[in-house]
């Protein structure tokens, strides 16, 4: 939109309207932009006669003005920074003339363009720029330094309540260091107009005191504007699209006006209710893209020239409220989910109605088939046995598996794949599809191979008198790359560690294989030293005595036991078959018994342990 000034650039341009309630009353509901141009702003003042608002409303700061009869708020806006000095006059004529009538102001900013600047916060004392309350019909308002872009606000009271004029006049325009105001922020049709589903619109003639009008519509075939015969009102019906012009003109002035405007009447767009969208997914809900139904929202207009924008909510009060989905591409539904969509004419910005549609969610396809498949071979690295992929799902299913060293990239359409031998690339993927749901599913498996462990070293620290042995399994590794062991005490539950703590005394081995299976190696057997932690005389065969646990490298050279009180029951010779749990031919008691035993190791140092064990009858 561009605003025409012709001769006098503001000469009675942003006044009342004819009804000359314009810019009178509350300051955030009725404030009007109005700049000074080359010609004095002149207004019809409110007053008794056309007001009901008698007084200012009360929240801002109106500092030296005790009373605001009949208030009229505008603003202006700095264009050409410098400096600006008004005077502002009211008398009983438009043209100055006769009887002059009390007049007066306060002006507050200045403000960036964008703030609020018709709050009570912002109309404060500190932010007074202007004020007078004198008994005159001339005042002086000035503005130093202005910079451009300021915006400040300006209240004009009439303090005589008689029918007049008030004029505001830039007197200091033609000076060198003159600023100005900027007379974009005025328009007397307003912004364009984008209307959606509407048959016409009236356009109103605003900002302006004036005495005849005329409008023009542009010919797009010239590009010029034609006047509109007996068009002479203030407003027009507009029926349709186009570029309109009106001209305003002032007979007390000889002032003429001109504004623009661009109306666009348009149809909203129609939306078709697209098919409903379909996911897998091993939960409740799935991720959907939503935009995939896009094309079947505008299939009447798949061959048109218009481009669309789609929208989709996920409740009417969303629709309502314009809360669309932010991440419709990446939408998380649940079944029989319903969506809202919209389509936007991106020429026209009209919205179309809402259909609906529903989210499906269907059961995801589930193989048995491990990112990783283990595969054993022999010590030369040859597959041992031919092994299977994949898994047969029955009926209603097809398949395609792309084996990466497959030659001609074709695949193979049979549900398992049978891998007979070893060629280097061992990677295999797999797409599988419903054929009654349409969900397609892609598994993905790399071979890895591994021969068996060569060997087994054991390592063993501690001791059972104390906390007990630590066994180490020191394992050399077969064929693969790096392949993961798992380990094996005696019959035990397989681990991932190659240590075992806390290990009874007694005769033992360890085994590894490559996790997952792999032919497992076994060391040979070993003996722990230790003691056993009971023992039951009763003539059964079996626990009958008690003796600690020796080892061809281990040298005991004595061994007492001792009841709770510490008297010695039996020094034994650990080469002896053993305590039967007897004193001087006496049966002892059911009870806990203590022992100290010294041993020589094999680097001939000698150690001193005790420990205690149970009889149990």
């Amino acid at each position: 939109m561009k605003v025409f000034i012709n001769y006098f650039i503001f000469a009675l341009l942003a006044m009342l309207c004819v009804n000359n309630s314009y810019a009178q009353g509350n300051r955030c509901e009725s404030i009007q932009p109005f700049c000074s141009g080359d010609a004095q702003f002149v207004f019809p003042n409110s007053n008794q006669f056309n007001s009901n608002v008698a007084q200012a409303e009360v929240g801002p700061d109106y500092s030296c003005l005790k009373e605001q009869p009949y208030p009229a708020w505008f603003f202006l806006k700095i264009d050409k920074p410098g400096e600006l000095n008004f005077e502002i006059s009211q008398t009983v004529n438009a043209d100055g003339s006769g009887l002059t009538l009390d007049v007066d102001y306060i002006a507050w900013g200045p403000f960036e363009d964008g703030e609020d600047f018709c709050t009570d916060e912002s109309l404060s004392l500190a932010n007074v720029a202007g004020c007078s309350y004198l008994y005159a019909p001339l005042e002086i308002f000035n503005i130093a330094n202005a910079k451009r872009g300021e915006i400040y606000v300006v209240l004009i009271t009439n303090f005589s309540q008689k029918e007049g004029f008030i004029s505001l006049d830039q007197v200091n325009s033609n000076d060198p260091n003159a600023g100005s105001t900027d007379c974009s922020i005025v328009s007397l049709l307003g912004e364009d107009l984008s209307l959606c589903g509407e048959s016409s619109v009236e356009l109103q003639v605003n900002n302006v005191y004036a005495d005849s009008y005329k409008w023009l519509k542009k010919d797009i075939t010239t590009g010029n504007y034609e006047e509109i015969p007996s068009q002479t009102n203030s407003s027009l019906l507009v029926t349709t699209s186009g570029d309109y012009r009106v001209v305003v003109l002032n007979n007390l002035t000889n002032s003429e006006v001109s504004d623009d405007i661009s109306i666009q009447l348009s149809e909203p767009p129609v939306a078709t209710v697209p098919q409903d969208l379909s996911n897998c997914s091993l939960s409740e809900t799935a991720i959907f893209n939503l935009n995939n139904v896009n094309s079947e929202l505008t299939t009447i207009y798949n061959t048109a020239g218009d481009s669309f924008t789609s929208n989709f909510y996920e409740s009417q009060l969303d629709l309502t409220n314009n809360i669309p989905i932010n991440n419709a591409s990446n939408f998380e539904g649940t079944n029989d989910q319903i969506i809202l969509a919209t389509i936007i004419n991106n020429r026209t910005g009209c919205v179309s109605n809402a259909v609906s549609f529903q989210l499906k969610l269907q059961d995801a396809i589930q193989i048995d088939l491990n990112e990783i498949t283990s595969v054993c071979t022999t010590a030369a690295g040859d597959l041992i046995e031919a092994f299977s992929l994949g898994q047969d799902l029955g009926n209603g299913y097809s398949y395609n598996w792309t084996p990466d060293n497959d030659p001609d990239g074709d695949g193979l359409e049979n549900p398992v794949f049978i891998v007979s031998s070893l060629t280097g690339n061992n990677e295999y993927s797999l797409e599988i599809e419903d054929l009654s749901s349409g969900c397609i599913a892609n598994f993905r498996t790399t071979i890895l191979t591994y021969s068996p462990p060569v060997s087994i070293d054991i390592n063993i620290s501690g001791n059972d008198f104390e906390n007990g042995y630590n066994v180490e399994a020191i394992v050399k590794k077969g064929l693969g790359a790096d392949p993961s062991l798992e380990y094996r005490l005696d019959s035990g539950n397989w681990q991932q560690s190659n240590t075992f703590n806390n290990v009874a005394a007694g005769n033992h081995s360890v085994a590894a294989r490559v996790v997952g299976g792999c032919g497992s190696l076994r060391s040979q057997n070993f003996v722990l030293v230790g003691y056993p932690r009971f023992f039951t005389p009763n003539s059964d065969g079996y626990n009958d005595t008690w003796n600690v646990i020796t080892d061809v490298n281990l040298v005991f050279k004595r061994l007492f036991i001792f009841d709770r009180y510490g008297k010695l029951l039996k020094q034994l010779d650990p080469k002896s078959g053993g305590w039967d749990g007897t004193f001087n031919g006496n049966a002892l008691p059911a009870d806990d018994y203590w022992f100290s035993v010294e041993l020589e190791n094999v680097s001939k140092a000698t150690q001193q342990f005790k420990g205690h064990f149970t009889l149990k009858r």
